[in-house]
C-alpha cells in the first residue's frame, strides 16, 4: 500500500561546496572594487547553456504498468531429457560378436558413460536458463510493483536506472519526492539561488558585464528549466500520473536573507505533457503553458508564493495512512 506523505531523497547533490566557494569568491571581489577578472564572476556560453537548457531531452515512460502484471511464475522442476535417453542406450548395451572379438566392447561402454555425462551437462545447463527465466520474470513483476507503490529503495534505483537525473545533481542542492496518493507525487527541488548566477558574460572571447535585471533573467530561466527537467524524469521514469514541482531558492530581500522560498510550482501530467516542445522551447514558455504559477519581476527577481492544493497529499489516503 501506498505510504501517503512520505518523502524520498531522490538526488545527491554534488555542487553545493563548490557553489558557496565559488560565491564566496565573487563577494571578495566585489568588496575590492577591483577591474580584476575572475572565473568565479564569469558565465560562459556552454554553464549558460546548461543552466537554461537542461529541461531539453526526450521523454522516456517506462512501463511499468506492464512489467507489474506479469505473471508469477513456479520454479519449473528440474528434468534431464537427454541424460535418460543417454542412459537408456547405456542399459540397453549388448557387445556384439565383432566387439567381442577384437575387445572393444569397454571403449564402447566408455563411450556411452560419456554420453550420458555430455547429456547430463546438457540438461543442468536448460534447467538453469529455466529457473533464472523465471527468476527474472519474478524479479521484474516485484520491482515493478514496488516502483508503482512507491517504495523508497525502488524509487531510487528505478530513478538511477532508467533516468539522467543524476546529470543534474550540480544545479541543484538538493531534491525530494513526497508520495502525494492516487498516482501522484510532489518533487520539492532547492534551486540555486540568485548569487549563483556570475556577474559577467563570456561570449565568443568578450566579457560583459551582465544587470541585475540580466541575472534575474538567467535565474529565473535557470528554475523553470530544472523544474522541468525534475518533473519530466521523475513521471517517466516512476510512469506517475502527475508530478507537482515545487522549486525553492534562498531569497533575499532589503540586502536581508529570507531564507529558503517556494518560488516556483508546475504540474506536469502524463495526460497532456507537450513531449515534443521540451526539446525546442524556452522553459518560461513551457512553464507557462503547463499553467506554472511564480512572481517574478526583472527588477526584484522572485518573490514567494503559496503552494497550490494540487501539492498537497489526498486526504483519505492521508488519514487511512
Amino acid at each position: 500500500m501506498v505510504s501517503v506523505g512520505r518523502q524520498i531523497p531522490i538526488l545527491n547533490p554534488t555542487g553545493r561546496v563548490e557553489r558557496a566557494a565559488k560565491r564566496a569568491a565573487r563577494d571578495m571581489l566585489r568588496l575590492r572594487s577591483s577591474e580584476q577578472t575572475s572565473d568565479d564572476l564569469t558565465l560562459t556560453d556552454a554553464e549558460l547553456h546548461r543552466l537554461t537548457g537542461c529541461h531539453r531531452i526526450p521523454f522516456r515512460p517506462i512501463d511499468w504498468p506492464g512489467a507489474a502484471a506479469l505473471p508469477v511464475l513456479e520454479t519449473p522442476p528440474r528434468v534431464y531429457p537427454r541424460r535418460d535417453v543417454a542412459r537408456k542406450a547405456l542399459a540397453a548395451y549388448r557387445p556384439s560378436w565383432r566387439e567381442l572379438l577384437f575387445g572393444n566392447q569397454s571403449l564402447r561402454r566408455r563411450e556411452l558413460v560419456a554420453r550420458v555425462l555430455d547429456a547430463t551437462t546438457q540438461d543442468e545447463a536448460d534447467n538453469e536458463a529455466a529457473r533464472r527465466t523465471v527468476e527474472l520474470n519474478n524479479r521484474k513483476q516485484s520491482f515493478a510493483a514496488k516502483v508503482l507503490e512507491l517504495e523508497t529503495a525502488p524509487v531510487q534505483e528505478a530513478l538511477a536506472r532508467c533516468s539522467t537525473v543524476d546529470k543534474v545533481a550540480d544545479l541543484v542542492n538538493a531534491a525530494t519526492l513526497t508520495v502525494l496518493g492516487s498516482g501522484r507525487a510532489k518533487a520539492t527541488v532547492e534551486g540555486l539561488m540568485l548569487d549563483d548566477i556570475p556577474d559577467e558574460r563570456l561570449s565568443g572571447g568578450m566579457r560583459t558585464a551582465m544587470t541585475t535585471a540580466q541575472r534575474n533573467e538567467v535565474h529565473l530561466a535557470s528554475v523553470c528549466s530544472i523544474a522541468l527537467r525534475i518533473g519530466l524524469e521523475v513521471l517517466g521514469a516512476l510512469r506517475l500520473s502527475k508530478v507537482c514541482v515545487l522549486v525553492q531558492c534562498e531569497l533575499v530581500q532589503n540586502g536581508a536573507s529570507i531564507g529558503k522560498q517556494t518560488v516556483l510550482e508546475v504540474t506536469l501530467s502524463d495526460s497532456n505533457l507537450p513531449v515534443a516542445e521540451f526539446l525546442r522551447s524556452d522553459p518560461m514558455s513551457l512553464v507557462a503553458r503547463l499553467g506554472g504559477r511564480l512572481d517574478w519581476s526583472p527588477q526584484t527577481g522572485f518573490k514567494p508564493i503559496w503552494a497550490s492544493a494540487e501539492s498537497e497529499p489526498d486526504a483519505a489516503l492521508a488519514m487511512a495512512g
